[in-house]
Order: structure tokens, then C-alpha cells, then sequence
């Protein structure tokens, strides 16, 4: 096995790529290998390939496609998306601040979006997705998934007032409670849910009811919930306002 680093240049672009292979010939005659980026697709008839060194073992191969790409990773023309050999870290090498301080912001933010579009069309394949009845019955027996009508694994139990208390500390701690009362945080929050960006802009609960239920359903519920708000008392009533 012959192991070997390479760089493909582009003839009109002169946008380039560098890489490591093993190959059962030499890697001269390994020509119609031309790379394989994942980001950047260009048409290989118009690459030229350029061996740049040989090697023992495939570990010397990657380090030297490593010290390469981490020199030219912020050339513009340069086409690599990804440093070999860095130590695994999903939620840092696809944070998009990671990614524009490695790669430049030119780079890091198309390999963000590309990453994103990946997420997407992820969760757009697992929508339609069904559990096996088998698996629906061994989440089930583990208390992790519910059906209509079963009872959830912590009812009837009591909180202890310790961790009542370490609750109480976490989420109406004076510093969290002062920033969300601070006209800075609301101004925030008011223009990131304001108008279009509301899910619940423009509609009624009738209207999220008839959407999810159908129209027949959704009249039978609306009623029902009017008839149970029939002498209630606003939450809001007798509060001034600040």
C-alpha cells in the first residue's frame, strides 16, 4: 500500500485542494483519483493533480495534509472546509463563530450554511418516520414513551424541599431576574416576537384548533373552553401597568 498527499488545481479558477490517499500502485499512476471535497463540487475534467509527498503509514500521510491545509485555510482560492486531525468537538466545529475564525468568514459562513441545510433536510427525512411496534413497546417499558390514557412515571411523587429550593435559586436568582426585567431584555424579546415572527400573529386559538382538529372539532373545543372561561377572572385584572 502506497500512502501520499496531493493537491487538484483548477485550470480557470485556480481555486486548489489538498489531500491524503493510499493507493495499491504508485501514486503516480493513481490519476483518476482527483479528491473527494464535500463542499466544493467543481468539474473534475478541468483539475490537475500534483503529488506533493510519499509516505510510510497513512498517520504521516494526514499530518502532512493537516500542516498544508492549516496554512492556506484562509486563501481564498484555497477549497478545503476541514482540518484533519483536530481533536473531535461536534458543538465547536459547527459553531459558526469556530467556523469564521478558522476558516475565515468568507469560508466558514458557506460552510455553516452548508451544515445547516444538512440539519434541515435531516429533520425533514425523520419527520415521516414511525417506531416499530417492538421498539414502541421496549420505550414504553422504559418509561420513555407514553400512549393516551398512561400515566407519567412521576405522578403522585413529591419534589423534596431541597431541590424545591435549588429550582428556586436557578430560575429566581436575583442576576437572572434582574435581566429579564431589565428594558434591554424586553426590547430584545419584543422584536424577535413581534409581528411576523410571532407564531400566533394574526391568529386565534380557533384557528390553531381548526388547523390541527379540522373545523367540526375545533367549534366543539372552542366551545367548551368558552363555557369553562364563563365567570373567570383575568390574571391581569387590577395589575398597573409599569
Amino acid at each position: 500500500m502506497n500512502y501520499y498527499t496531493y493537491k487538484v488545481v483548477h485550470q480557470d479558477t485556480g481555486e486548489y485542494y489538498y489531500g491524503s490517499r493510499k493507493s495499491n500502485g504508485t501514486p503516480e499512476k493513481d490519476t483518476k483519483y482527483l479528491g473527494s471535497p464535500t463542499v466544493w463540487l467543481p468539474e473534475k475534467s478541468k483539475l490537475n493533480k500534483t503529488i506533493i509527498g510519499k509516505w510510510e503509514d497513512e498517520k504521516e500521510a494526514l499530518i502532512e495534509e493537516a500542516k498544508l491545509v492549516r496554512k492556506y485555510i484562509k486563501d481564498p482560492l484555497n477549497r478545503n472546509y476541514h482540518i484533519p486531525n483536530i481533536k473531535f468537538n461536534l458543538y465547536k466545529r459547527t459553531s459558526k463563530k469556530w467556523l469564521i475564525e478558522t476558516y475565515g468568514e468568507e469560508k466558514g459562513l458557506e460552510r455553516y450554511n452548508k451544515i445547516c441545510e444538512k440539519r434541515v433536510r435531516t429533520r425533514m427525512e425523520n419527520d415521516g418516520y414511525k417506531h416499530t411496534e417492538k421498539t414502541k413497546e421496549k420505550l414504553k417499558n422504559s418509561g420513555t414513551l407514553f400512549e393516551k390514557g398512561d400515566k407519567p412515571w412521576n405522578t403522585g411523587r413529591k419534589l423534596s424541599e431541597e431541590h424545591v429550593e435549588n429550582i428556586k435559586k436557578t430560575w429566581h436568582s436575583d442576576k437572572r431576574m434582574k435581566l429579564m426585567q431589565s428594558n434591554t431584555y424586553k426590547s430584545k424579546m419584543s422584536k424577535a416576537l413581534s409581528g411576523e415572527k410571532n407564531p400566533m400573529s394574526n391568529k386565534s386559538l380557533k384557528d390553531v384548533w381548526t388547523e390541527k382538529y379540522g373545523p367540526e372539532e375545533a367549534e366543539k373545543r372552542y366551545l367548551a373552553w368558552r363555557e369553562k372561561k364563563k365567570g373567570q377572572k383575568a390574571w391581569n385584572k387590577g395589575l398597573k401597568k409599569t
